[in-house]
């Protein structure tokens, strides 16, 4: 029976996240535990150069969890080169990506995961732009810059999609390992979207 049940793998970047870290490997523990009769799962962890105790807070929540790795990298180089260094080393049947910070639910993986499921997408996004969709949490700044860079980005779309640049996703994984990515830093999410719809 095990083996009948989909792999994911939770892929969480950070980077000198030393003052939230433990309460969010801890959430997402969790909430990933009340899905183990649907999904098996792990989690992946990217320090990506942290220059705080990120990596070794990290590195203690693993100790103990055989189902958590943390991949250290020495120097910060941003999220789309720590989200490929963690895509290539999964081998689940999904990955999915969240903020360290949290900043959408816990409760949206899966949500997420039932969707790429059943569907069978090859890439699930949430959205605080969807209908009924909303955010908290979320800096002002933060989110007065998300909202104008997806609108003009779904202008490109022809408005078919109301966010291109949000992390908070499902993949199927092996899909995802043959989108040959190449972005450095938060473009990463787009560049995603936008050779998924080439491929259709």
């Amino acid at each position: 029976p095990d083996a009948r049940r989909p792999s994911v793998t939770l892929v969480v970047p950070a980077y000198n996240e030393a003052t939230i870290i433990m309460g969010t490997l801890k959430a997402l523990e969790d909430y990933m535990d009340t899905l183990q009769d649907e999904f098996r799962w792990e989690m992946v962890v990217v320090n990506d150069g942290s220059r705080d105790e990120t990596g070794p807070i990290a590195d203690a929540f693993a100790a103990t969890r055989p189902n958590v790795r943390v991949l250290h990298r020495r120097t910060n180089f941003n999220l789309g080169q720590s989200l490929r260094f963690a895509f290539a080393n999964c081998t689940t049947d999904y990955v999915v990506t969240v903020d360290c910070d949290l900043s959408y639910s816990v409760d949206h993986i899966g949500r997420l995961l039932r969707a790429i499921h059943e569907t069978k997408a090859k890439v699930v996004l949430a959205s605080p732009y969807a209908t009924d969709g909303e955010g908290a949490n979320v800096p002002f700044a933060r989110k007065v810059r998300s909202r104008y860079a997806n609108r003009m980005l779904s202008f490109a779309v022809k408005g078919e999609l109301s966010t291109l640049t949000g992390m908070v996703r499902a993949y199927d994984r092996m899909f995802l390992q043959s989108l040959d990515l190449s972005s450095v830093d938060v473009g990463i999410n787009t560049e995603i979207i936008y050779k998924a719809r080439i491929l259709k």
